[in-house]
């Protein structure tokens, strides 16, 4: 989240698809699965990681927090053919992505889904503040 080009909608559709979507994420698996023991909330954890630093900079992102729940809803609707499988090459081997539509054309097209408060400034580095909550008995 350092470049400024993936805190755009089109550098976020791009990492997502490289890194989640491409490299073998088992979304159909991990979502949809009949086995409990393959589930896992992973990609849905990382939306959330992506929107806390939304929130320390709101002007440093392209797309809005509806475009991360949007997001987080389509990956396991089964609307579109983007999450339906398991890695690129089941989605190209099974014809998915030319049968079904996709989720990135949805949400481009969203009005929504835009911060309007974004400022595209480049060399803008992000320094991320965490709190770490100790709760003592």
């Amino acid at each position: 989240m350092l470049d400024s080009y993936y805190r755009t909608i089109d550098g976020f559709r791009v990492l997502c698809q490289r890194e989640w979507l491409d490299f073998g994420h088992k979304f159909a698996d991990r979502g949809q699965g009949e086995d409990p023991n393959e589930r896992c909330p992973v990609f849905i954890q990382w939306l959330d990681c992506v929107h806390n630093v939304m929130l320390q900079y709101p002007c440093a992102f392209e797309f809005s927090k509806a475009y991360l729940v949007k997001l987080a809803q389509h990956t396991y609707s089964n609307l579109f053919g983007t999450f339906l499988c398991n890695s690129g090459a089941e989605r190209k081997r099974t014809g998915i992505g030319t049968a079904t539509f996709s989720v990135w054309k949805h949400l481009a097209a969203s009005a929504e889904c835009k911060n309007h408060l974004y400022s595209s400034q480049p060399d803008n580095v992000m320094l991320l503040v965490y709190l770490l909550n100790f709760i003592l008995k």
